[in-house]
């Protein structure tokens, strides 16, 4: 694998432990292959890591189904006191989606809220479709209603929710 080729070499030449961009850049080739014992192992090895560094991480294991993993290194991320974005937003709810567990949906959708991501473009839609996958329409709806400005994406979430909740007519 020419991945792994590239990796050994930056690693002899010491570049992985300063070079941020370079390491993040392994680490999606892992990911992409779902290897997550080497994004780990790049990530550890990493002397400075970026919030770009800790969305991989989160990713990785968002993407093979390991989301109780993912919110281990978002609670490491959060204990190194920084700040989630966006992405690692994006990334714990489709965890949430794939769990369909509505206590671990209220936990992300208030730290959303907590740390005034709330606002950003696609992350109504994103809490509109937990919830649904959650199986609760009435949190979804709530989310639905709080948007000033709906969109198509909005709108055919939430229609599709009613639909999918067995509730195709709206009284």
């Amino acid at each position: 694998m020419l991945g792994l080729s590239i990796h050994c070499c930056v690693f002899k030449l010491g570049l992985l432990s300063n070079e941020i961009p370079l390491a993040n850049s392994v680490m999606k080739m892992y990911v992409k292959f779902g290897q997550l014992d080497e994004v780990c192992l790049v990530f550890n090895g990493m002397g400075e890591s970026s919030i770009i560094s800790w969305a991989i991480s989160i990713g990785g294991f968002v993407n093979v189904g390991k989301v109780g993993e993912a919110f281990g290194v978002f609670n490491q991320m959060r204990r190194a006191s920084l700040k989630p974005d966006l992405i690692v937003f994006i990334k714990l709810i489709s965890s949430c989606s794939q769990e369909g567990n509505l206590l671990l949906a209220s936990l992300v959708h208030s730290l959303v809220l907590k740390y005034g991501c709330e606002d950003e473009d696609p992350i109504d839609n994103l809490l509109v479709s937990m919830y649904i996958r959650c199986g609760d329409l009435e949190s979804s709806r709530r989310v639905f209603d709080m948007v000033q400005e709906k969109n198509v994406f909005l709108w055919t979430s939430m229609i599709k929710g009613y639909a999918q909740l067995g509730y195709p007519v709206r009284h």
